[in-house]
C-alpha cells in the first residue's frame, strides 16, 4: 500500500498551494501510519473477540506487537536526532 499511498500524495513538480504543502506533511509521517492502522484494526478485533468470546488474550498481544512495531518505525525513519 506505500508506492500507492505515496504515488497518491506526492504533489506536483514545482507546486507550492497550501494543498501540496499538506499533502507532503501527511506523506512524512506515511511510515508511522501503516502500523498505526495495523494497531487500530486489532483493537477493533480483539474487542469483538473479548465480547463474543469472552477473552482476546493472544489479540492483546498481537496489538502490542503492531504498537512496538509503530514505535519502531517512528525512531528508524522520522527521529532525526542520535541522541534519541
Amino acid at each position: 500500500m506505500n508506492p500507492i499511498i505515496t504515488r497518491i500524495l506526492t504533489p506536483q513538480d514545482g507546486s507550492t498551494s497550501v494543498i501540496a504543502q499538506i499533502r507532503l506533511f501527511i506523506l512524512m509521517f506515511l511510515p508511522l501510519s501503516m502500523p498505526l492502522l495495523a494497531y487500530a484494526f486489532t483493537g477493533i478485533g480483539e474487542t469483538l473477540t473479548r465480547s463474543i468470546f469472552g477473552s482476546g488474550a493472544v489479540i492483546a498481544f498481537g496489538k502490542q506487537v503492531f504498537l512496538f512495531l509503530a514505535i519502531r518505525s517512528f525512531s528508524q525513519d522520522m527521529l532525526t536526532d542520535k541522541l534519541l
